[in-house]
């Protein structure tokens, strides 16, 4: 969700987040996703039968807002051209669009950030869209298949190791000279 202090100045030049607004940026979507945890996989393994076993693979792709900020959701999914908007917890007064489409994600979502990367959540991307190959590819249906989306998922979403982040950090600092 946009911090406090962001909304704050925002409303006080008069801009209102309950409308679609048609002029969407693109770095405006990609900044959006920076300040969130928008992207998400759910792994599981399920027994068919006694010898059977199948792997399960939700990836979702969300971004999180008050309900007085839900047209900057409209806007993604006008922007994407795809997704739903859903009430995430009522008593927050939440609501999120959410793309849960393999096809989507594959050709709209991973094309929009290969393209717009996001700098703080890029390690976090660069394993979500990793895992959304392996899924694209049908590999998550062998043993190496799972034993590479789990050893991603031990390491998403803030679970890089320092050295990791480091690294990246070193690469954002050449990239800018």
């Amino acid at each position: 969700m946009l911090p406090i202090i962001i909304i704050k100045i925002l409303k006080s030049q008069n801009i209102d987040f309950t409308i679609v607004r048609k002029d969407i940026k693109l770095t405006s979507v990609t900044g959006l996703v920076d300040i969130e945890e928008s992207f998400n996989c759910y792994f599981k393994i399920v027994k068919n039968s006694f010898f059977s076993y199948s792997t399960i693979v939700k990836l979702e792709f969300k971004v999180t807002q008050k309900a007085y900020s839900e047209g900057i959701l409209y806007n993604f999914k006008i922007y994407f051209d795809y997704g739903t908007i859903v009430i995430v917890n009522r008593k927050t007064n939440t609501k999120k669009f959410h793309v849960t489409s393999l096809s989507t994600i594959l050709n709209k979502i991973i094309l929009h950030f290969d393209s717009y990367f996001c700098l703080t959540k890029f390690l976090n991307w660069k394993d979500w869209k990793e895992i959304t190959l392996i899924v694209s590819k049908k590999e998550h249906n062998s043993y190496k298949g799972i034993i590479r989306i789990n050893n991603l998922l031990e390491i998403f979403n803030k679970k890089q190791s320092f050295n990791e982040k480091y690294e990246f950090c070193n690469f954002l600092l050449e990239i800018t000279r």
